[in-house]
Formats: C-alpha cells, structure tokens, sequence
C-alpha cells in the first residue's frame, strides 16, 4: 500500500505531521478511505444529460454551457451523530413569496429547512435486542427497504451511515458476529442469524477498528504494541521475583539481618512503579 497516497487524500492537516498515523494497520487506512467516498445525495439528484455536466441552451445556434454539478448547500445537526437520520441534513436556499407581484419581481425569501426527527423502536437480531433511536422517516423508509435494521446498519455503504451512532451499532455488530456471541441460548435462532449475515463477517482485528476517530485508532496502535512489547523492565523485574520466590520456596533464600525489608519484597515493590 502507499502510505503517501492515503496522506495526501484522505489525513487531515492536522495528522499529516503525525508519525503515529504509519503505524496504523492497513485494513482502518481503508475503512478510512471508504469514509471519505461522496455519499448517496438525499436532497438533490445529480444532473443528467448526453454532454455528462454539460446543456445545450440554444437548438439554432447549437450553443452549450457548462452546469456545474453541486449538491445543495446543507448543515449537519448537532445532535447528528447521536441518532440515524439516512443523509438527510438541515438545507439553506430560497422560496418564492406568495404574492405574484413580488413573484415577478424576482424577490426571494431566505429560508431554512430542518429534518423532521423523531424516536422509534428497532430491534437487532444480531444484538438480540430493542433499540430506541432518534431518526427521520426517510431513514426509517431505508430500513424497511433493507429489511431490517441488521441489514441496513451491515450492508449499507459505510459512507452512506454519516453518523457515529451507525458506525458505533456497525462495529457492535460484527464483533458479535467475530465472536459467534449472539443467541447462546437458542440454537436454532443462532443458526439462523449466522446463516443469514455470514456475507457480512469480517475478522475480530479488523472488525475493532471500525468506526474509531483518528485519536482513537492512535491510542488503540499504542495500547497494542505496549502489549506485545514488554519493557526490559518490567520482563527483569519478573525474573528476579520469580528466581526469588523459587529461592523461597526451596529454603534457599539468603538471611538479611540488616535490611528492613525483604529482597523479595523489594522486587515486587519495583514492578508496580511505572
């Protein structure tokens, strides 16, 4: 993989001077570039045409101009990532006044429209579990498309979730199913659960990974390799307290008339410190 590549697309400024990013696994440089894909656009369609992004506004002269394609202007809420809203984002632009006069006049009114959200009840056959969520009745339209929540939240395009509560239930999701703990107590219903989302399970190292922030990964890297390399320290302080408790154990330990405390006990004293 070029680790330049990913640095120049997709680290923001701020991590791009950060060594600790190289040393992230491969698989969450992905996930990282699936996130940064443009999503499924909600508010608008994208503009059509035989000239891709380009129209022809005069059949005598056979004239064309270029229309840009953007998406609408639109502000995430700040309670966005708490809840499952399917894309949909508050959106500015402009209506028209009721009176034809001003109609005419070429007025136009400033105008804000706002997701209408509210809380439902879901139920996750991988969790085994009722959630309560805040979401929009177009997220709630895509759920019943995908039949069933545990689709929706599995096999939806990850840069199509927006929201840190989907990709926090993601992650939940196929742990669970990393680990086989789902429906311990029900046979048949385990079979079936894993039968039904096997397309979906990924390795448990990669499936701890999704969803995590930058931060978030960083520490998680950090955490790991502190655990898989012990310091010198710490690995002769265990070695001396494990000599010393067999020189306990067989008599053999030696006398200290003048130390107030133990050899043993100073060693196990100098592993807790860190």
């Amino acid at each position: 993989m070029n680790i330049g590549a990913f640095t120049r697309n997709i680290y923001p400024l701020g991590w791009m001077r950060n060594p600790y990013v190289r040393r992230l696994p491969e698989h969450y440089l992905k996930h990282r570039l699936e996130l940064t894909k443009p999503p499924v656009r909600v508010h608008d369609d994208p503009t059509t045409g035989d000239l891709l992004d380009y129209k022809l506004t005069d059949a005598k002269t056979l004239r064309i101009e270029r229309v840009p394609d953007l998406p609408v202007a639109t502000q995430k809420l700040q309670t966005s990532d708490e809840a499952i809203l399917g894309g949909e984002d508050v959106v500015f632009g402009f209506s028209l006044p009721k009176r034809q006069l001003f109609r005419d006049s070429g007025v136009r009114n400033a105008k804000v429209w706002m997701p209408n959200i509210y809380r439902t009840t879901v139920y996750s056959e991988v969790l085994d579990t009722y959630l309560s969520i805040v979401c929009t009745k177009h997220a709630l339209n895509l759920i019943h498309e995908a039949h069933g929540f545990d689709n929706y939240i599995l096999r939806t395009p990850i840069q199509d979730l927006q929201s840190k509560l989907a990709l926090k239930l993601r992650r939940k999701m196929l742990i669970t199913l990393a680990k086989n703990d789902f429906h311990p107590n029900d046979p048949e219903k385990f079979e079936l659960v894993k039968n039904k989302y096997q397309d979906c399970k990924i390795p448990l190292e990669e499936a701890e990974w999704i969803g995590l922030s930058w931060a978030q990964a960083i520490e998680k890297n950090h955490e790991s390799t502190y655990k898989q390399s012990e310091p010198l320290k710490v690995k002769y302080i265990n070695d001396l307290v494990k000599k010393l408790e067999d020189l306990k154990a067989s008599g053999e330990m030696p006398e200290q008339k003048s130390e107030p405390q133990s050899l043993l006990d100073r060693a196990k004293s100098l592993l807790h410190l860190r």
